[in-house]
């Protein structure tokens, strides 16, 4: 079943991504110029300390970049209009306590005036949510979740 809501929390993932690797590209970018610039302008310890510590700026920049394009592919699977007899990877859920997109983990998003918490299905919110269909029932903390509907 299609849902226009669904597509929109979809598409914003998607932008929220699209933008936080466009950042971590101008941070990779930077620190990469700041560590060749290192290379030139110092001497000594100093210099070896310095490009060490551009060095790992670079690497961490590096890692979480590649983590995002990596999400950001496995998001792109998805389908909004994609439909399922249960909770699977990629649905948008609406509980009476909230609504939960199992996808990747951005955590709590607004959208289109909704808070929507944008989960992964290996989160243990989101194992709880897996395979369940309307009207099912969950305890989570202690506090118990009523799944409304689901696309």
């Amino acid at each position: 079943m299609s849902n226009p809501f669904k597509s929109t929390v979809h598409k914003h993932c998607l932008e929220q991504l699209a933008e936080g690797i466009q950042a971590l590209q101008t941070a990779l970018e930077n620190a990469q110029h700041s560590a060749n610039q290192e290379t030139k302008s110092s001497a000594g310890d100093k210099h070896e300390t310095g490009r060490a510590m551009a060095q790992l700026e670079v690497e961490k920049l590096a890692v979480q970049l590649n983590q995002s394009v990596q999400a950001q592919e496995y998001l792109m699977r998805f389908t909004p209009d994609q439909p399922s007899g249960q909770i699977i990877p990629g649905s948008l859920v609406e509980t009476d306590r909230g609504w939960f997109y199992l996808s990747i983990p951005l955590g709590k998003q607004i959208i289109a005036g909704q808070t929507v918490f944008v989960i992964s299905g290996i989160s243990p919110i989101g194992k709880m949510l897996l395979s369940r269909t309307e009207n099912d029932r969950f305890t989570f903390n202690g506090t118990e979740y009523l799944i409304k509907r689901f696309f």
